[in-house]
């Protein structure tokens, strides 16, 4: 970033809303990817010279975007505010919260992904390119290193359905898989799962990312949808 050009560049504003004009600012920046993940945002200085406003201003709205989860602030030397990647957290968390009340049950979570990750496989066999299939073998590969542990392959195995949405490269269809195995991670007792179970996830795994490797759309479709149902019938088997 060139440091003598100003990302933002305001006027006189009504002060009761210059926090809040600077977050949606900012927020408008990095939708547009004008701020790309990872990068620093200008210093507090810099902000406060940009929108003519104060430090405690500028402070207040750093809190509120990185209490919206769009930024981290770092400490230290290098330290600052950085773009974070927008994740699912906190859909996922109140999702989380009507299970724990009983407005939804865990069985509606994997009627739901019986219903959208079929056809979430079967973009990714069309459109995953070779970082994104490195990616998921990579996952696989590490599932079976850590088998014998009671927990890690079990997480390991929720991340790889978060891999296969993130080869359509739709950040909605990312967005909403994910939110559904944060859910299932924070709300499923996987060690009601034997090892059997967890060695056939991971081959049936291993086809769903066989099709996708391969660009079977079709294949993928169907490999997927083994996969979530054998899920809910182990539930449903272990409720």
């Amino acid at each position: 970033m060139d440091k003598n050009k100003k990302i933002f560049d305001f006027q006189l504003m009504p002060k009761s809303r210059i926090p809040e004009i600077i977050v949606e600012k900012i927020k408008e920046k990095i939708f547009s990817g004008d701020l790309a993940t990872g990068e620093k945002l200008p210093s507090e200085r810099e902000l406060v010279l940009d929108f003519n406003t104060s430090r405690i201003t500028v402070r207040s709205a750093i809190r509120t975007l990185e209490t919206l989860g769009f930024i981290e602030v770092r400490r230290g030397v290098g330290g600052g505010a950085f773009v974070k990647e927008i994740d699912s957290s906190h859909c996922a968390d109140f999702l989380s919260d009507m299970l724990e009340k009983g407005l939804l049950d865990i069985y509606e979570v994997t009627e739901t992904r019986l219903l959208l990750e079929p056809s979430v496989a079967r973009l990714a066999a069309e459109r995953a390119n070779n970082e994104d299939i490195s990616s998921m073998k990579e996952c696989i590969d590490k599932a079976r290193t850590y088998i014998s542990e009671e927990k890690r392959p079990r997480i390991i195995n929720i991340d790889f359905h978060s891999m296969v949405a993130k080869s359509t490269h739709n950040k909605m269809i990312y967005f909403e898989i994910t939110s559904l195995t944060r859910i299932m991670s924070k709300n499923v007792d996987y060690s009601t799962l034997d090892n059997h179970d967890v060695i056939s996830t991971i081959e049936r795994h291993q086809k769903i990312f066989n099709a996708v490797k391969n660009h079977e759309p079709d294949e993928a479709f169907r490999e997927m949808y083994n996969d979530i149902e054998m899920v809910y019938k182990a539930l449903k088997k272990n409720n």
